[in-house]
């Protein structure tokens, strides 16, 4: 255990931190810790997410800068550690946690700082956070430029970068339902990369949980029926596929297509879902309740 650096902490977060969390980022796959004779025993190829640490890091990275762009009067710094809790306190065994460092901290800032947080994680994934609805304080035009060309350039560097070992991320520790980070990050744009925006009415045929994937029958080009497996970074989402498939009711769905030109095949990507009062009927058609 002594190996560990310091900024590794065992067991839970201080109590008096807990307020002053910006972030929680979790690996989708959490690893095996048992305790033997006083020391923690693990895999290190568990414990060590480097998509999550590469993520953390510049995420880390540009609160830091926003703190220096947006509260430049006052002394504030983001730090990351990584927490292991091998009785599972704290719900999971491994996590890194983001801590609002500073003498002038309070739950206005804070919620500020998440919120940036989630804005640039979901810049990056092309998925909003559902957990905090954006009150943020705006921006200056020169904090605006900054952001949108540091998110930028980093989906330009990791564009269609598969992240196999995947990672949720919370802003605070009431956000339980996260933004996953997990497979191929959306493709930037460019003349090789077809990109078209989804949006209609279709039922749920399934969904599967553990690859956070929803079947959707959607009406094709043609009037036909057709199947399509959208990738989902939202737990919600799943729990409004989950719904609607249990009550048989027909859903609204908005989405995107990524096809490489020189690639036959296409990944599907849902941004939100929501479900309506229409049921689905014998025949699978759309009726309309008024």
């Amino acid at each position: 255990m002594k190996n560990l650096t310091e900024s590794h902490k065992i067991v839970g977060i201080d109590p008096l931190l807990e307020d002053r969390i910006v972030g929680i980022l979790r690996p989708k796959k959490q690893p095996e810790i048992s305790e033997v004779d006083g020391l923690l025993k693990f895999k290190n190829e568990q414990l060590f997410n480097p998509g999550l640490r590469k993520f953390e890091c510049f995420l880390t990275d540009m609160l830091n800068t926003y703190a220096e762009k947006q509260f430049n009067d006052r002394a504030l710094a983001v730090s990351a550690s990584l927490y292991l809790d091998p009785q599972k306190l704290k719900g999971f065994p491994v996590f890194g946690a983001l801590i609002l460092e500073g003498t002038e901290v309070d739950s206005v800032t804070v919620r500020q700082f998440r919120e940036m947080a989630g804005r640039i994680t979901g810049e990056l994934t092309e998925q909003p956070s559902l957990f905090h609805q954006s009150d943020q304080s705006p921006l200056t035009p020169e904090t605006e430029q900054w952001l949108n060309g540091c998110t930028q350039e980093f989906r330009r560097r990791n564009s269609g970068k598969n992240y196999s070992t995947g990672f949720s991320v919370h802003l605070g520790s009431e956000d339980t339902a996260g933004m996953l980070i997990s497979g191929r990050l959306p493709l930037t744009e460019n003349p090789e990369t077809i990109r078209e925006n989804l949006e209609g009415i279709a039922y749920v045929d399934g969904f599967k949980h553990t690859i956070w994937t929803v079947f959707l029958v959607c009406e094709g080009e043609s009037g036909q029926s057709c199947e399509i497996s959208f990738t989902t970074s939202h737990r919600q989402t799943l729990k409004v596929a989950s719904v609607a498939f249990s009550h048989g009711r027909f859903v609204r769905y908005r989405g995107y297509r990524i096809q490489k030109a020189t690639d036959k095949t296409s990944s599907y990507h849902l941004k939100s879902l929501e479900q309506l009062d229409s049921e689905v009927n014998k025949e699978h058609r759309l009726e309309l309740t008024e």
